[in-house]
């Protein structure tokens, strides 16, 4: 697992020093500088009840000088620190990166979900508009292309979902998530997404979650999504026909 430890003491040190030994792809994010030199010259230093050894087999940077994408990040900074250190790796952070606290104190929940949402809210609207279409035509994700139709239809739901987000004060890039879901489209040859995938199995979909959820959070602000929601009431009918 490519795992990221943003914080880099004590703590993060050993934390990250014995993820490693287990097999994992772990980079230490610091701005010691001095730490990070040592580091880089002679490895980590483990000293634990196995044992005093180094570890030389992950790597570690300044926030500004990490580069891979990792699947999990760990917080270890101090409370205080959070807000900082999380700004310094935000440009790591996508809708399929985990981020886990293991910090002293409270309010760190908070300033995460802060930098979160981004991801997530970014996700909600490239699920609403690929899931919901492929859903209600039947269809994989590439024949979306076949039209101009399929990528206007899928675009808008992006524009009014995220409208919603910054409607919230949470910054996102539409014109990112309009090249991602456009990139999927033509790359995704015969993919079946997950709500496709539960409609001709006759289960419940997710679209109360992703479409019905957006619809709800834009109703806090008197907000219209008539996409998102014409595409929510015919997965409902998909659904309930399937039920029936």
């Amino acid at each position: 697992m490519k795992i990221a430890i943003v914080g880099a003491g004590a703590m993060g040190s050993m934390f990250g020093g014995l993820l490693a030994e287990c097999g994992n792809d772990v980079t230490l994010i610091d701005i010691n500088d001095a730490h990070i030199g040592a580091v880089q010259s002679n490895g980590l230093r483990l000293v634990t009840d196995d044992g005093d050894r180094h570890v030389g087999t992950l790597k570690i940077y300044r926030p500004e000088e990490a580069r891979e994408q990792p699947e999990l990040i760990v917080i270890f900074t101090k409370t205080l620190h959070t807000g900082a250190a999380l700004q310094g790796v935000k440009h790591l952070m996508s809708p399929d990166v985990h981020v886990l606290s293991l910090q002293n104190g409270l309010g760190n929940v908070e300033k995460i979900s802060e930098f979160a949402s981004t991801a997530i809210w970014a996700k909600v609207a490239f699920n609403a508009a690929l899931n919901s279409i492929c859903a209600v035509s039947g269809c994989t994700v590439d024949p979306l292309g076949l039209s101009p139709e399929g990528s206007r239809l899928a675009e808008q739901v992006v524009v009014e979902v995220l409208s919603v987000a910054q409607r919230l004060g949470i910054e996102v890039d539409p014109a990112k998530c309009k090249a991602n879901v456009a990139g999927a489209i033509a790359r995704h040859k015969g993919h079946k997404p997950s709500m496709l995938q539960d409609v001709q199995a006759g289960r419940r979909t997710e679209i109360e979650a992703i479409n019905g959820a957006a619809v709800t959070a834009a109703e806090r602000f008197n907000m219209k999504l008539p996409t998102t929601e014409t595409l929510l009431s015919l997965v409902r009918l998909v659904e309930a026909r399937a039920t029936a």
